[in-house]
C-alpha cells in the first residue's frame, strides 16, 4: 500500500542487458567511414539513445524520447511515474521499461503519471492512477508501463495528458487522438469529457465534437478541455465558464468553440495549449491568442479575466510557430528559433537569471553551440526543458526532486546541460579497442586502431549514469579500413592492327589503387577517340597513317606512362604493281617499334619477292 492507500503492481516484466544494432536508420554512419589500415584515424560516432527527438513533462518528472524508440526519465518517482519499476526519484535519466520490442513514437506526462504512444498505435501508461487516468480500467498505481484499455481496432496517432491541480486527488485528465481524428478521453473528468456528465472515467470513452469535427489537438486547464478541431476552431468544455475559463460563455459541460472575436477574420487555429488558469491557441498568423486569467496571457495585464480568445502583445515581427503551457508560465517558440516566455517564473524556469515574473512575451537567453538551434520547447510546473537541434537537453527552474536532470536537486535560474542517458565506456572496431577514446555526450570520439583491410563492425559499450551496465550500440560493417593505395601500372600489351573504314577497340589497362584515370598526349589516327575513364581507344580509322602518343595512368598516389605508336594502313584494293596482295593495317607499340616493321617486311618479300620497290610502299604507309 502507498502513503495514499491505493494498491501498486509491479507488471512481470523486466530489461537485462541488451544489444542494439543498426537496423531500422536508429544508428547514424561512422564519420569518416573508412581510413588506412595502420589506424590513426580520428572519428566521431553517434550515440542514438543520448539524442532526443522529444520531450515532455508531468509535474515534477520530465520524460526524453531517444532516436532510437527508447524513452527515459527523470525527477520525482513517489508514484512510480518514471516506469523503472521502483518508488525511487532519480537526478539522471532511467530506462522506462516497456515490454521487449516496444518502439516508442511519442510522449507526455500528466501531473503523477505518464504516457507512451507506440509504432502500433497502441497507449502505455504508468505512475499514479487516482481516478483511472492510466485508463486500465483500475484505479491501481502502476510501476512499469500497462496498455491503455482502448477500444479493439483504435489506432493513436497522439496522447495529451495535463494535471489537475485543484481535483483533490491530485489526478490528471487524458486525452488520445486516433489516426482518423476520433477522440477519446479518460481520467479526471468534472466536466471536461464535453459530454454533459462528470464521473472520472477509468477506460477510454469516445467523445464526439460538434457537426462530426475531427480532432487535431488537446490540452486541458485546472477547470476546462480545449480541442483544436479539424475546421481550425478549438472547442471547450468544463466545468465552469467564470473567469472566462473555457473562453466562452453557455453551457459548461458541453462541447462548444471558443470566441474569436479578438481574432482576425479568416486568421485559423493551429495549435492548442493550456496552464492551470488559462487557455492558449496559435493562430494561423503567427499571434498566440490566449483566455482565462488575464496574467497569464502576455497582454501586459496583471489583473482580470478573458473570456474570449485575445491576442498577446507579441514582440515587433515575430511570429510563433509552436505554444507551450504549464501551470502558470506560457512560451512559444519562433519562427526564427527563438524562445519567448511569459507568466510567473517563481522558481526560475524562465532561465534568465532571476525569478521575475513577465506580463508579456520576453525573448529567452539559451546558451546555444556554435551550429546548433533550438528545436522544442516543453514545460513542467515549475520547470521548462529545451531540446537542441543535435538532440541534447537544457533545463532550468525548480529542482527538487531533479526534475532538470543534471544530477543534482539545486533550484536552476539559468540553463544548464541534462545529463545524457547513458555514458559510453568504450568502441572496438572489428574487437578491436579504440584509443583516445572520449564520451562527448551525444557522440563519441575514437581514433582507429590498425586492424586489416576491409569492412569491421563497430561496438559502442554503455552503461547508464546509474553504474549498471547499458546497450552495446554495434553498427554493422560501419567502418572500412583501406590497404596502402600502390600507384598504377600500366598492365595491357601492344595495339593490336587496324584498318581504314574498320571498327578497331583496343583497352589500355592499369592495375594500382583506385580509381585509376588515363590521359593521352599526342594526335590520335582520325576516326578514333580516346575514354579517359576507362581507358578505351575506338572508333573507325578514316585515314592510313602512323601516330605516335601516349598514354599516362595515374590515381591518388602516382602515375605512370607508356608511349605507342600507332600505325594505320589504307583499305586494301586490287593487286597492282605497287601493290601488295593481302596488305593490313597495323598499329604497334613505340617500344617494339622495328618488330612490327620487320615483320611486315618480311611478309612482304616472301609473298612478292625481294624489291626496292615494297620496301618503298611500305615505308611510304608508315609515313602516312
Amino acid at each position: 500500500m502507498n502513503a495514499r492507500g491505493r494498491v501498486r503492481i509491479l507488471a512481470a516484466t523486466a530489461l537485462v542487458g541488451f544489444v542494439v544494432s543498426a537496423a531500422g536508420g536508429a544508428w547514424a554512419a561512422v564519420t569518416p567511414s573508412s581510413g588506412p589500415v595502420a589506424g590513426g584515424t580520428s572519428v566521431v560516432i553517434d550515440l542514438p539513445p543520448n539524442r532526443f527527438v522529444q520531450v515532455a513533462h508531468g509535474n515534477y518528472h520530465t520524460l526524453g524520447l531517444a532516436e532510437d524508440g527508447t524513452v527515459w526519465a527523470w525527477g520525482g518517482n513517489e508514484d512510480g511515474q518514471l516506469g523503472d519499476g521502483t518508488t525511487t526519484d532519480s537526478l539522471v535519466p532511467v530506462r522506462v521499461q516497456f515490454p521487449v520490442g516496444t518502439v516508442v513514437t511519442r510522449v507526455d506526462g500528466g501531473g503523477y503519471s505518464s504516457y507512451a504512444v507506440t509504432s502500433t498505435g497502441a497507449v502505455y501508461s504508468w505512475g499514479r492512477n487516482a481516478v483511472g487516468e492510466l485508463g486500465d480500467g483500475s484505479t491501481i498505481d502502476r510501476l512499469l508501463p500497462i496498455p491503455v484499455a482502448l477500444p479493439g481496432g483504435v489506432v493513436v496517432a497522439s496522447v495529451h495528458a495535463d494535471y489537475d491541480q485543484g481535483s483533490g486527488a491530485l489526478a490528471a485528465t487524458v486525452f488520445a487522438i486516433s489516426t482518423t481524428g476520433d477522440l477519446y478521453g479518460w481520467g479526471r473528468n468534472n466536466g471536461k469529457f464535453g459530454d454533459g456528465t462528470t464521473p472520472a472515467g477509468p477506460t477510454p470513452v469516445l467523445l464526439a465534437l460538434p457537426g462530426g469535427v475531427a480532432a487535431v489537438d488537446a490540452a486541458t486547464s485546472q477547470f476546462g478541455a480545449y480541442v483544436l478541431g479539424s475546421d481550425g476552431a478549438v472547442y471547450s468544455a468544463g466545468s465552469t465558464t467564470a473567469l472566462g475559463l473555457l473562453g466562452r460563455g453557455g453551457t459548461a459541460q458541453t462541447w462548444a468553440p471558443v470566441v474569436t472575436t479578438s481574432v482576425p477574420v479568416g486568421v485559423t487555429f493551429t495549435a492548442v495549449a493550456a496552464g492551470r488558469m488559462h487557455g492558449l491557441a496559435l493562430g494561423s498568423d503567427g499571434v498566440v491568442y490566449g483566455w482565462g486569467s488575464s496574467a497569464r496571457l502576455g497582454t501586459g495585464a496583471m489583473s482580470g479575466s478573458s473570456a474570449v480568445a485575445t491576442p498577446a502583445s507579441m514582440p515587433v515581427g515575430v511570429t510563433a510557430a509552436t505554444i507551450v503551457a504549464y501551470n502558470d508560465s506560457s512560451y512559444f517558440l519562433s519562427s526564427d528559433g527563438t524562445v519567448y516566455a511569459w507568466g510567473e517564473n517563481t522558481y526560475g524556469q524562465f532561465g534568465d537569471g532571476t525569478t521575475n515574473a513577465r506580463s508579456t512575451p520576453g525573448a529567452v537567453a539559451i546558451p546555444l553551440p556554435a551550429g546548433l538551434g533550438v528545436v522544442q520547447v516543453s514545460a513542467a510546473q515549475l520547470a521548462v526543458t529545451v531540446r537542441l537541434s543535435d538532440g541534447s537537453l537544457v533545463a532550468a527552474g525548480r529542482n527538487f526532486q531533479g526534475e532538470l536532470g543534471d544530477g543534482s536537486t539545486i533550484q536552476r535560474t539559468a540553463f544548464v546541460t541534462v545529463l545524457s542517458p547513458l555514458v559510453a565506456t568504450g568502441v572496438t572496431f572489428g574487437g578491436v579497442a579504440a584509443t583516445a577514446f572520449a564520451d562527448l555526450g551525444t557522440t563519441v570520439g575514437a581514433t582507429t586502431p590498425a586492424h586489416a583491410a576491409g569492412p569491421v563492425d563497430v561496438a559502442v559499450t554503455t552503461q547508464t549514469r546509474a553504474g549498471a551496465a547499458g546497450a552495446t550500440h554495434v553498427d554493422a560493417g560501419g567502418f572500412t579500413y583501406l590497404a596502402p593505395a600502390v600507384p598504377p601500372v600500366i598492365t595491357s600489351g601492344d595495339p593490336t592492327v587496324g584498318q581504314v573504314g574498320m571498327p578497331y577497340t583496343h583497352t589500355v589497362t592499369a592495375t594500382g589503387t583506385g580509381p585509376i584515370a588515363f590521359s593521352l598526349m599526342g594526335t590520335l589516327p582520325p576516326g578514333l577517340t580516346f575514354d579517359p575513364a576507362t581507358g578505351i581507344l575506338s572508333g573507325t580509322p578514316t585515314f592510313g597513317g602512323v601516330h605516335v602518343v601516349t598514354i599516362t595512368a595515374t590515381n591518388a598516389v602516382g602515375s605512370t606512362s607508356a608511349t605507342y605508336t600507332l600505325a594505320v594502313l589504307r583499305a586494301p584494293s586490287s593487286p597492282g604493281p605497287n601493290s601488295i596482295s593481302g596488305e593490313t593495317n597495323l598499329a604497334y607499340s613505340g617500344a617494339a617499334s622495328s618488330a612490327p616493321l620487320a615483320a611486315l617486311l618480311g611478309g612482304a618479300l616472301a609473298a612478292f619477292g625481294a624489291g626496292i620497290w615494297t620496301l618503298r610502299s611500305v615505308l611510304r604507309k608508315r609515313a602516312g
